[in-house]
């Protein structure tokens, strides 16, 4: 799956001094081809891609360490809504987004939503979440899913919520060079309704976690 086509027009994000405070304020204001970079801070937030060719790149700061997004959940769905085709995520954390109650127990780090298509997440870490990533099963074009240089942990939720899901509406299904480990609560730490999967380079551990 190649990176998706941008103009080179950029979003920038930032605590202070930014047009653009929170990633979903970018979000809101992005057009189709836009790369939105998020430097470097903890963002309580949540939010809607609705733009397709869409870039959402986190700058670490001087230690390495990823722009933090989450601890808000959008439409009782997830940190990241993606709804459009062709996008990137890279480099974020996405933290806790668990539902409060038990009527969804289904909230994600990223929701891929119906009709979308097309994602790539790249050098990223989903923990303490329903779902890390919940996929779709209905896609308006071919839809390829890759995951690469990612960690997954500490997902799942009463059986039915895991550490990724990937929906029928998925042609193909990579995950590589990643690592998931110690869901809990009967979590699947991979599941997969794709047509085709390919699995490979990685750690897939179920450690001190309550696995399915």
């Amino acid at each position: 799956l190649a990176d998706p086509t941008v103009t080179g027009h950029v979003l920038e994000v930032c605590p202070t001094g930014c047009t653009y405070a929170k990633p979903s304020e970018a979000f809101a204001a992005a057009v189709d081809g836009d790369t939105i970079q998020v430097d470097y801070g903890d963002y309580t937030d949540c939010g809607t891609i609705t733009k397709s060719n869409i870039i959402v790149r986190g700058v670490s700061d001087s230690s390495g360490n990823k722009p933090r997004m989450g601890g808000k959940t959008c439409g009782r769905k997830g940190i990241i809504i993606v709804q459009g085709g062709n996008t990137l995520i890279e480099n974020l954390e996405l933290h806790d987004s668990v539902d409060p109650t038990t009527q969804d127990e289904n909230w994600a780090c990223v929701r891929f939503d119906a009709n979308a298509y097309n994602l790539k997440l790249r050098d990223c870490w989903l923990h303490d979440a329903d779902d890390g990533v919940l996929g779709n099963d209905s896609a308006a074009a071919h839809n390829t899913v890759v995951f690469e240089g990612c960690l997954f942990e500490k997902l799942g939720r009463a059986g039915y919520a895991h550490g990724m899901y990937l929906g029928k509406a998925v042609d193909l299904f990579v995950l590589r060079n990643s690592v998931v480990r110690d869901n809990h609560d009967d979590g699947h730490l991979v599941k997969s309704r794709a047509k085709a999967n390919i699995i490979e380079c990685s750690t897939i551990a179920g450690l001190n976690g309550a696995n399915s």
